[in-house]
């Protein structure tokens, strides 16, 4: 296994229904979930007061990769703006290959979503391109393209859209500090990305299989001054590595260049690594190494029994603790 990205969040309203508009509308599999995250613990991870979070997880066919949807029961989500864009800085869209486009829109729709825009390919007649606001006002960018799509599943996850406030700085720190490379925008996203003529600057990027597209615009709208990692939107995308060795020295350089991570790596030798980090504009990249025997309690593979009722103490534990946990940041 490479290093790759492994994980996209999401934060939603409601978590189960949004897996199962994930699940119906692209194929993916929704397979598990936790309430675990919640305490002490997270309040560092996350950096904020008193958290609290349930979580579903879907996976597709691919080693150690799976979307992550969010509901938080404190702080409580506040929703995307209705007018969000592309030109919003920070992640602002999730990107998905489908098979067909015409299909996945109408499906989208039924479910719940609403088409924002389509854009037409080199046949002006044929869209290649569209824009959806799940149901939660997400944006999710559909390219038609079935040759990235494995298997027999409708679609398949293929990457971020990220606004920046300053693209070189972006570009240093995905490609100097996480192993990301610069590619050929084979996908036409930057057609997609003009917004008119707002766009002043832009690139793919790569991790393995998955793209990270970046853009800058003359106006692009800054977050507000009080985001928090859990408002409703794309929270993070989180960076599986191979082995603990890699995990530290990717921590180790992108702490030289300037990052900061929330808290100092959650670290079980040998078994897992686990930090919230953030780049010099504070864009959030989870960091995530985690032996195979814990994926299937984690949502990265189907749970066994024995992962299921590990879960279930452990979610029971979580509350128990939390609600101690309350108990003491009240008195």
């Amino acid at each position: 296994m490479n290093r790759h990205i492994g994980q996209i969040a999401l934060v939603v309203s409601d978590h189960e229904r949004s897996a199962d508009f994930y699940a119906r509308v692209f194929g993916m599999d929704h397979i598990f979930g936790t309430s675990e995250f919640r305490g002490e613990q997270h309040d560092k991870v996350q950096q904020v007061k008193d958290v609290a979070s349930s979580c579903r997880w879907l996976i597709d066919d691919r080693e150690m990769f799976q979307l992550e949807i969010f509901t938080f029961e404190n702080p409580v989500s506040r929703p995307l703006a209705k007018d969000h864009s592309v030109y919003d800085e920070g992640y602002n869209r999730v990107i998905i290959a489908v098979k067909s486009l015409e299909e996945t829109i109408s499906l989208a729709v039924d479910q719940g979503a609403r088409l924002a825009a389509l854009l037409p390919g080199d046949n002006r007649d044929q869209p290649t391109h569209a824009l959806i606001r799940d149901i939660d006002e997400i944006l999710l960018e559909l390219v038609e393209a079935p040759d990235l799509i494995p298997g027999e599943r409708p679609a398949c996850i293929i990457g971020l859209g990220i606004t920046s406030r300053d693209l070189t700085t972006t570009i240093e720190d995905m490609c100097e500090g996480y192993g990301f490379t610069p590619c050929e925008d084979k996908l036409q996203s930057r057609d997609y990305s003009q917004e008119g003529d707002r766009l002043e600057r832009f690139q793919m990027l790569r991790l393995d299989d998955m793209y990270l597209v970046v853009s800058q615009y003359c106006d692009g709208r800054p977050r507000p001054l009080d985001y928090r990692l859990q408002d409703i939107g794309v929270m993070n995308f989180a960076i599986c590595f191979p082995s603990a060795e890699d995990f530290d020295a990717c921590y180790s350089k992108t702490q030289q260049m300037g990052m900061q991570a929330n808290i100092d790596p959650f670290i079980v030798k040998d078994t897992a690594s686990i930090t919230y980090n953030n780049d010099r504009q504070g864009f959030s990249v989870e960091m995530i190494f985690m032996v195979k025997k814990f994926w299937g309690m984690y949502g990265f593979t189907s749970p066994t029994l024995k992962d299921r009722l590990t879960s279930k103490f452990l979610n029971w534990k979580a509350a128990r603790d939390y609600r101690k946990h309350l108990n003491r940041t009240d008195s």
